[in-house]
C-alpha cells in the first residue's frame, strides 16, 4: 500500500520508521510538506510539496497528489491536519483514500482537557482533579 506521511518537517526519525515499515509491505513512501527543502522531504521514496493547510488549495492539491502516487492512506503529523482530515475522510474515502483521523466528534474531546478528563471519569478512567486558577 502506498502511504503519505503529511507535515514531515524535521521528523526524520518518523519517516524512517514509516520508510521500514511500508518497505517491508511493498510499498512506497511519499512525504509531504509546505517546505521543499526541509530534512523529512529527503526521507521518502517520493515528495511532494503541499500548501498550508490554511490555504484554499490544500485539500485539492493534497487529493491530486494521492491520486498521482496512488496514495491509499496518508497519515497526519499536526493536531491541525487531523482535524481537517476528520472533515474530509468521507469524501477522500469515496476515492479509495483513507485519511487517518478519528470523527470529528472524537477530535473534539481529544482537543478540549476539560471535556477529555469528563469523557475519561464518565468511563471509568481516573483523572487528575482539575483546577481553575482564573
Amino acid at each position: 500500500m502506498n502511504v503519505m506521511l503529511s507535515s514531515v518537517s524535521r521528523k526524520v526519525s518518523l519517516c524512517r520508521t514509516w520508510m521500514s515499515a511500508v518497505s517491508a509491505h511493498g510499498g512506497p513512501l511519499v512525504v509531504a510538506d509546505m517546505n521543499p527543502n526541509c530534512a523529512g522531504m529527503y526521507e521518502g521514496d517520493d515528495s511532494v510539496q503541499l500548501p498550508s493547510l490554511d490555504n484554499s488549495k490544500f485539500k485539492s492539491v493534497l487529493k491530486t497528489a494521492c491520486f498521482k502516487f496512488d496514495v491509499k492512506l496518508v497519515v497526519p503529523t499536526r493536531d491541525e491536519e487531523v482535524s481537517a482530515f476528520a472533515d474530509w475522510k468521507e469524501e477522500f474515502a469515496k476515492d479509495g483514500i483513507t485519511l487517518l483521523a478519528p470523527s470529528k466528534e472524537t477530535v473534539l474531546v481529544c482537543q478540549d482537557k476539560v471535556i477529555f478528563a469528563d469523557w475519561c471519569r464518565t468511563h471509568g478512567f481516573k483523572v487528575a482533579p482539575i483546577v481553575d486558577v482564573r
